[in-house]
């Protein structure tokens, strides 16, 4: 078991190298070659707060604390470090709560690691080789050098975080398998919206904000099923946390069968007042018409019953372009699962 957990969980010391800039001290596992694993440089090299902070990038996500230690070597005084605590959480296949609220109660080690390193002896000193991304053999050359007792420390915190019995109790929760599904209409986008979902969390790796990191772990959870889902069937709620309903444009055969699925799903589930959300997307193209919200409720005609079981919110938007109503539509989402 431990060998599985070292192929998905990562411990990086990372600092900023005043002639190479951001750098990695040492990290354990190494550091894949991976082209989904964060850039943590872009973290250190932008950040200008100390504390700790959730930071997301396609199956990675991360718990990361950046800190300052006095230093008369370095310029302005002081040296700036950042631990990382990373979960391939592809591989856990978590939830989003789950993994929010793991990573974050991390941060009390993360901190006690950094009270650690700061009193450390010597440790600044190797901060000064201006090596890039030193291998463990270097690293060890350097402590020698300075008499710097760095790995049994970092041995310590590795062992408190990576190899923790906590993990194994959260994936063996039943609750981890439940999905975000993009369900809908035939050609209405779903595998584009997929995509686009994900080139924006690519492409907003230097918005650190806390709605962005939560948006980022979404993604996680968000899933096409296949085989596609039977709505004449009944629903397995035990693997499903949500449904994304896309359709294409507001036309009246488009309306018609969306106010049928939301029908059947309601059917599916009308004995289990759960009050299960249901996000709606209308992808429409440049210069349509775009559906008002009262017009898709008046259409679709909820009695207080049935919305005592689906909650639904509608949202009219280019899937290919709108990517602030796209954040806006999941951030409702997400209040309705946590």
């Amino acid at each position: 078991m431990v060998q599985t957990l070292l192929e998905a969980k990562y411990l990086c010391i990372l600092y900023f190298d005043e002639r190479i800039g951001p750098n990695f001290l040492y990290c354990q596992p190494s550091k894949p070659d991976d082209k989904d694993f964060p850039d943590l440089f872009r973290i250190l090299e932008f950040s200008e707060h100390s504390g700790s902070f959730l930071f997301s990038f396609r199956r990675y996500q991360s718990i990361n604390h950046i800190f300052r230690i006095s230093s008369k070597m370095a310029r302005g005084g002081s040296e700036l470090l950042m631990i990382s605590f990373l979960l391939r959480t592809s591989f856990f296949k978590y939830e989003l709560g789950d993994v929010y609220n793991y990573l974050n109660s991390k941060v009390e080690i993360l901190e006690d690691f950094e009270s650690q390193l700061t009193q450390l002896p010597n440790f600044n000193l190797i901060l000064h080789s201006h090596k890039k991304d030193p291998n463990e053999t270097d690293l060890n050359l350097l402590c020698k050098e300075h008499n710097v007792d760095f790995f049994p420390i970092f041995n310590h915190f590795f062992n408190k975080l990576v190899l923790d019995p906590e993990i194994n109790i959260i994936t063996k929760d039943s609750r981890i398998k439940r999905k975000i599904f993009i369900i809908g209409q035939k050609n209405a986008g779903k595998q584009i919206l997929l995509k686009n979902i994900e080139a924006i969390q690519f492409y907003k790796q230097k918005d650190f904000s806390l709605s962005t990191r939560i948006f980022s772990v979404l993604i996680e959870n968000i899933k096409i099923p296949y085989p596609r889902i039977d709505l004449n069937s009944s629903l397995d709620l035990d693997t499903i946390q949500a449904f994304i309903y896309l359709f294409k444009n507001g036309k009246e055969d488009n309306i018609k069968k969306l106010k049928e699925d939301i029908e059947k799903i309601i059917i599916n589930i009308a004995d289990k007042t759960i009050n299960f959300p249901i996000l709606i997307i209308e992808n429409i193209s440049e210069g349509e018409r775009s559906l008002e919200e009262n017009e898709v409720y008046n259409y679709l005609k909820l009695s207080e019953e049935q919305k005592k079981v689906v909650k639904l919110q509608f949202y009219s938007l280019n899937i290919l372009k709108d990517d602030d109503e796209i954040i806006n539509a999941l951030k409702w989402l997400i209040l309705q699962i946590i």
